[in-house]
């Protein structure tokens, strides 16, 4: 028989390690403690224990490596997801406010509405030139919509001023602060009429009261309804500043407007010579 044909079948090869290895056991459990292959699994626990060790631990940190890499990537989206979700919470509060805001506007313009006897357009600010020389505004509002010339503007809190400009879409309001502005006014607590002309740092000044009067600060000033442009009766502002000038036959009397011309946002168009 072949010796090399024998050592190198595949059946007759894993009978004899069966039979070795039953052989090993065999002699395992017979032998004692100190017998040679006790022994020599000791000396290999002990020669190999450390490397196992190393290894052990070096898979650990590597599956903890990537499962960190793993949650640090699922963090990053859920942070970044979470910063996408703030930006749009941000964004509808700020249009909340807005909303917000435009309504307590709009209410106060409501409220002026139906207080007055007059026919009122509304309309939105859509754009301003303040403080470049004149005091305007420009109002979304034209001739199509039943605007003109020197129809009267305001607002619940009082005067903004008149039309000078109207186009089809759009008009241009003077605003009483403007020096070129001239509004016949009145003291409502002295019953006195003057002439409200623009003054420097959005103030007014009242002319033509003459120095008799007992005019004093905090005298709210009304229009008059002189000139035949403003209605009597629509609230201007309050005294602020009342003096004696040398020379001059009237006092000089500084009126604070009420509107806060920076803010406006909307406005009311009174169609003159129209009651409802």
């Amino acid at each position: 028989m072949d010796l090399r044909k024998i050592l190198t079948n595949p059946i007759i090869v894993l009978l004899v390690l069966i039979f070795i290895s039953f052989l090993l056991m065999a002699v395992h459990f017979r032998e004692g403690e100190k017998g040679i292959l006790h022994q020599t699994q000791t000396i290999s626990l002990n020669l190999f224990s450390p490397f196992l060790s190393f290894f052990s631990k070096l898979g650990t940190t590597t599956q903890r490596f990537f499962e960190g890499l793993f949650y640090f990537k699922k963090i990053q989206r859920e942070n970044e997801r979470l910063k996408k979700e703030i930006a749009f919470l941000k964004k509808k509060n700020l249009e909340l406010k807005e909303m917000e805001a435009e309504n307590v506007r709009l209410k106060k313009l409501l409220k002026f509405k139906e207080k007055t006897s007059y026919q009122v357009i509304f309309g939105s600010v859509i754009g301003s030139s303040l403080g470049e020389g004149e005091e305007t505004v420009l109002i979304g509002r034209g001739f199509k919509d039943g605007v003109r010339k020197n129809f009267p503007v305001v607002v619940n809190e009082g005067l903004v001023g008149q039309i000078v400009s109207v186009s089809r879409d759009a008009s241009v309001v003077r605003l009483i602060i403007d020096v070129k502005s001239g509004i016949g006014a009145q003291i409502v607590e002295t019953r006195e009429t003057g002439l409200l002309e623009g003054a420097v740092g959005e103030k007014l000044e009242l002319n033509f009261i003459p120095k008799k009067s007992k005019v004093k600060k905090g005298d709210s000033v009304i229009t008059s309804g002189l000139g035949g442009i403003f209605p009597k009766g629509l609230f201007i502002g309050k005294v602020i500043e009342v003096r004696e000038v040398p020379y001059r036959l009237d006092k000089k009397i500084i009126v604070k407007p009420e509107v806060n011309f920076r803010k406006l946002e909307e406005v009311l168009i009174i169609v003159t010579n129209s009651r409802r």
